[in-house]
């Protein structure tokens, strides 16, 4: 299990952080939660989670743009530290409601993560279907820009 969470890519400020790190930060809590998979099939119920926002971390990381459509090029790589990647783009995360609980998680019901999920989760809590860009153990928040 990993005990860092490493931002990369087209930032300016490369972060590994700590979930001590995290919660130093402003942080949102979600509350019941289904957990739908890309088939529709519901999967349980997470009762909360606590995490920051993705769109604070890259703000702090801060994304670097080079001219006025670069944002439209930019996308986000997520990877977990067993290979399970989840994509977003930058417009995605800063211009729709998916960026308002698009959180990196380090508290599920009021206490730390465990082994099930690592350190650090994800979660796209406003996905009609979060299930399938919901991460355990994540690693990796990855920058990238399409040329």
């Amino acid at each position: 299990m990993s005990h860092e969470l490493k931002v990369t890519g087209r930032v300016e400020r490369p972060l590994c952080l700590n979930v001590a790190d995290l919660r130093k930060m402003a942080s949102l809590e979600i509350g019941a939660l289904p957990i739908i998979c890309g088939s529709g099939t519901e999967k349980g119920t997470i009762k909360s989670y606590r995490g920051v926002l993705l769109r604070d971390i890259l703000e702090q990381a801060s994304v670097i743009i080079t001219e006025h459509h670069a944002p439209n090029r930019l996308y986000l790589k997520l990877t977990s530290n067993d290979g399970y990647m989840a994509l977003f783009s930058w417009q995605e995360i800063n211009n729709t409601v998916v960026g308002e609980k698009a959180i990196v998680v380090f508290e599920r019901e009021g206490r730390p993560l465990d082994e099930n999920e690592g350190e650090f989760a994800f979660v796209s809590a406003n996905d009609y279907r979060p299930g399938p860009r919901r991460m355990r153990y994540l690693g990796h928040i990855e920058v990238c820009e399409v040329v």
